[in-house]
């Protein structure tokens, strides 16, 4: 409109205005989740968008597999809005351990895949193993090699070595609740060992067992004869004297009790094939000549 009140029409300018396309994933605060049965792990995903959301928009927080992989992913937190904020998730204690692990989020309306936080997260399950794990063999009254006890969680976690017997594992008395035990046995015998382990959340696991067979702690000789060899292979016993430089040798098999209950010459210079009718359990193999004695302990399952 001129000073005249003269009125005209420009031209017309279409403006469009297009929404937003980034979401993008916060780091995530936690970097190691420890799991197991009870265990309640809560995160917050933080996350940005310069989407404009609508109404009955839902935010999905969603977690990998332990390799990275959203494929099929594990939906941990959701949050109806078209606002942002944090998503309170919870970590599933379902998940494997791995250390591959990513968080992303996604939204409905619209629809909207984010990028994943960007670093790779643990997930540790409650575990425990006992090293080392090996047999051994320990004389009555005498000292074996300290078995240690090693949780996966670092913290929160009480242990209590048991030994078997019969279908129960029972404690020691006094308790053994160290993070290590050194096996000793006043009698003779075959003691299953293990140690259960309980975290924060008073979850309970055993450590596997290692197999403690305690010999009599005299009469047995130690070995002065070399260059002999043993092999148990089901109900044969492989005696290898070919390297050895016994020239009468006398073999004996010792029960538990330090019994003999087997005896033969054998063959110097040769490879022996003995067949051993023998129930479950330990023995020691004795070869004697002259002064010179070799002595190894072996098991028959």
């Amino acid at each position: 409109e001129n000073t005249y009140n003269d009125t005209v029409t420009s031209n017309e300018v279409q403006i469009n205005v297009a929404n937003g396309t980034n979401l993008s994933t916060s780091p995530i605060v936690t970097s190691v989740f420890y799991l197991s049965p009870n265990a309640v792990i809560t995160e917050n995903v933080i996350f940005t968008s310069d989407i404009i959301f609508n109404g009955g928009n839902t935010f999905t927080a969603e977690m990998s597999d332990a390799f990275g992989s959203f494929v099929s992913p594990t939906v941990i937190g959701t949050l109806s809005s078209s606002s942002i904020a944090p998503i309170n998730v919870t970590i599933p204690n379902s998940l494997n351990t791995g250390s591959g692990y990513r968080i992303r989020v996604t939204s409905t309306s619209p629809a909207a895949i984010g990028t994943n936080n960007g670093s790779n997260l643990q997930v540790v399950q409650f575990e425990s193993n006992i090293t080392p794990a090996d047999t051994q063999f320990v004389g009555v009254g005498l000292n074996g090699n300290t078995l240690t006890i090693n949780p996966t969680h670092p913290s929160g976690v009480t242990n209590e070595w048991k030994y078997q017997s019969g279908f129960n594992f029972l404690s020691f008395i006094p308790a053994e609740t160290g993070s290590t035990y050194t096996p000793n046995f006043g009698a003779t015998g075959t003691y299953p060992i293990t140690c259960f382990s309980v975290n924060a959340w008073n979850d309970t696991v055993q450590g596997g067992i290692v197999m403690i067979y305690v010999v009599p702690g005299s009469g047995i000789e130690s070995s002065t004869a070399e260059n002999i060899t043993l092999i148990w292979n089901y109900d044969v016993l492989s005696i290898n004297l070919q390297n050895s430089t016994m020239q009468n040798p006398v073999m004996e098999i010792l029960n538990m009790e330090g019994k003999v209950i087997n005896n033969k010459m054998l063959s110097p210079g040769s490879m022996n094939m003995i067949q051993l009718n023998l129930a479950s359990g330990l023995y020691i193999c004795r070869i004697s000549d002259q002064g010179q004695v070799f002595n190894q302990k072996f098991v028959k399952p």
